[in-house]
């Protein structure tokens, strides 16, 4: 996907692009402008890191409407950390790598490492339902949001309470996940943290054959000996 967009820009082949770029820089921004081109009747496509390879940033080519590409990145703070109940609150707009980094000055860390680190941000991470390389300790995203904050046409769908579960009918949150940016516009998200581990150790086995490889893998799992990513 990203090889025939580079191409198609390249060579300016794009059939529809924005016609604005706006970068909100708050929560309160979000909604504002959601309302507004929802009076309008203006389309708005939310934008994070752009690593995105199901094809939900591409501008439907034959929307006459006009198209508002809505950046996050100016979203990118952390609003506040709870060292005794493992949680952190962020901005959706925040990326990866920066994530990682300020949460590891504080000795903590979420343990989601997708392979787009370096640029997708933490709103993508839930819009796509994203995976990471350390899944096997730390779990997928689904497993680590607490609360996501989603800014809707119809207004904000928040959740007052900091709990992953709650037994009250059906959970809006499990809609947003996965949700592609169809539903609206995530702003703000609580996830749970870990300490970060005392030590770190990458290593590698070089097996006979494919075969033997599959086995011991499949022994690994059965024997639930898993190290936090393994390949």
């Amino acid at each position: 996907m990203e090889r025939i967009q580079v191409y198609m820009v390249r060579f300016a082949q794009l059939e529809r692009v924005p016609d604005l770029v706006v970068w909100p820089g708050c929560h309160e921004n979000v909604e504002a402008i959601v309302a507004l081109a929802n009076e309008l009747n203006v389309v708005v496509i939310p934008f994070g890191g752009g690593t995105s390879v199901s094809g939900a940033l591409t501008c439907p080519s034959n929307e006459t409407r006009m198209i508002v590409s809505l950046d996050m990145h100016e979203m990118n703070k952390i609003k506040w950390i709870d060292n005794e109940n493992m949680l952190v609150c962020m901005e959706a707009g925040i990326v990866g790598q920066d994530l990682k980094r300020r949460l590891e000055a504080q000795g903590l860390t979420i343990g989601h490492e997708p392979d787009s680190l370096e640029f997708s941000s933490l709103g993508g991470w839930i819009a796509t339902r994203a995976s990471g390389m350390k899944k096997n300790t730390y779990g997928n995203i689904e497993d680590m949001l607490v609360r996501v904050k989603l800014v809707t046409a119809v207004g904000t769908v928040d959740r007052s309470v900091e709990v992953p579960r709650l037994s009250m009918g059906p959970d809006v949150q499990q809609l947003v996940l996965g949700s592609e940016g169809t539903l609206g516009v995530i702003t703000e998200a609580v996830l749970r943290v870990r300490k970060l581990p005392q030590h770190q150790k990458y290593g590698s086995i070089l097996f006979p054959t494919l075969e033997a490889g599959v086995s011991f893998m499949r022994e690994i799992a059965a024997q639930r000996a898993a190290p936090a990513s393994v390949r």
